[in-house]
């Protein structure tokens, strides 16, 4: 299971800076994308039907991710562009798994696997670079 805990460092909206406010209105994006990828983890060795499900999963959260994000641009381009890159390499594995599903590929589940694996580490490492935005937030102020 892909445990990430995301703490904005912030207890009151007067105190926050323009990338935490924005990560709280994102929290919403970003765990759906973490139940998606914990569903994929789990149902890359699951009957067809477990991988349909979680392909509809994968596809609805990047799909509704890129959405928001287009509403809601990153205060920091580089993190921005991070997050962005989340949701199309989920909805890049929803096709995966639809194609999975429904006979229509070749790739194995060991592939299927695979592929969340990647998705699943790459929710770590954004969430990290949020973390290290964080930490530089008291010396580099181009995103408040």
């Amino acid at each position: 299971m892909l445990n990430v805990e995301f703490d904005v460092g912030v207890h009151s909206a007067s105190g926050a800076t323009a990338i935490q406010r924005w990560f709280v209105e994102a929290a919403p994006m970003i765990e759906a994308l973490m139940a998606a990828a914990d569903a994929s983890l789990e149902a890359a060795h699951q009957r067809c039907d477990s991988i349909s499900a979680t392909s509809s999963q994968l596809t609805v959260s990047a799909k509704e991710g890129r959405e928001w994000l287009l509403m809601h641009p990153c205060p920091n381009r580089m993190l921005g562009e991070h997050f962005g890159n989340l949701f199309t390499v989920f909805g890049a594995l929803g096709k995966s798994f639809d194609l999975a599903a429904r006979g229509e590929s070749r790739t194995s589940t060991s592939e299927l696997d695979r592929e969340a694996d990647q998705a699943a580490e790459l929710v770590v490492n954004t969430m990290a670079l949020f973390g290290d935005d964080k930490a530089s937030a008291g010396t580099n102020h181009d995103w408040e």
